[in-house]
């Protein structure tokens, strides 16, 4: 049997473990049982500590895996690589890595510029009050899917994916009249893919030309709806497969 698949004996002890932990209060916010499996079978594919990865090493929203920017570090880190910190501070974070294997180097930037761009200053948030942590966050993402994606996969960094509205700590007044942010743009435009019959859908639907349009108050509603369309169009797909 393929490593990657668990065997009988670690799927009994996953099993435990989550009935275990969905039983805590602790562990609501991970959906239950199934959720809470997930969460301990992608910290076994990618070799983290199961129980560090329940208490914040890894976050699944909307189907995508977070990895805090310690879990990340330190994936990469394990692996063999280097991250030597060039600059940091609360305006810029460069970061070089150094690929163990092939000596590869490159160095990469994130500015507060960029997050500003992005909408990711609101007041109170961890931006504005410890923007330090998150230049480095976002810079060290931006090195591990560039240099290191056979270590983080898939992957993103704590705070990338944007959260739906119930998910959100800060509260914004007034979202009719501000669109969404460009990190949540980019997270739309990635959740679509190439799937251009469903774009074409959405914008139709709420009669923007772009995402860029999009209404802030929208963002929950426009995620359901892409991701019906997404679920629709691949059972029409597998229904014709079946046919053929």
């Amino acid at each position: 049997m393929s490593e990657i698949i668990p065997s009988k004996h670690e799927m009994e002890v996953f099993n435990q473990m989550a009935q275990a932990a969905s039983k805590s209060p602790i562990y609501k916010r991970w959906g239950g049982f199934e959720g809470i499996l997930m969460i301990l079978l992608t910290a076994r594919e990618l070799g983290l500590p199961p129980m560090m990865s329940l208490n914040g090493g890894i976050n699944n929203i909307l189907g995508k895996i977070e990895l805090s920017a310690r879990s990340m570090n330190g994936l990469i880190r394990r692996a063999g690589h280097q991250v030597i910190t060039i600059t940091s501070g609360d305006t810029i974070c460069t970061l070089k890595g150094v690929r163990a294997d092939t000596k590869e180097e490159m160095e990469v930037s994130f500015f507060i510029e960029e997050a500003k761009k992005m909408g990711l200053l609101k007041q109170g948030s961890a931006w504005e009050k410890t923007p330090n942590d998150m230049l480095y966050a976002r810079a060290l993402s931006r090195l591990a899917r560039r240099l290191f994606p056979d270590v983080i996969g898939t992957c993103y960094v704590e705070g990338e994916i944007p959260r739906t509205k119930s998910d959100e700590i800060d509260v914004i007044e007034d979202l009719s009249s501000q669109t969404i942010s460009g990190n949540e743009v980019a997270f739309l435009n990635d959740l679509i893919g190439d799937d251009q019959e469903t774009k074409d859908k959405l914008l139709t639907h709420y009669q923007i030309k772009s995402f860029e349009e999009l209404r802030a108050d929208k963002w929950d509603s426009v995620m359901v709806s892409a991701r019906n369309y997404i679920n629709r169009l691949k059972e029409q797909k597998d229904d014709s497969a079946e046919v053929a």
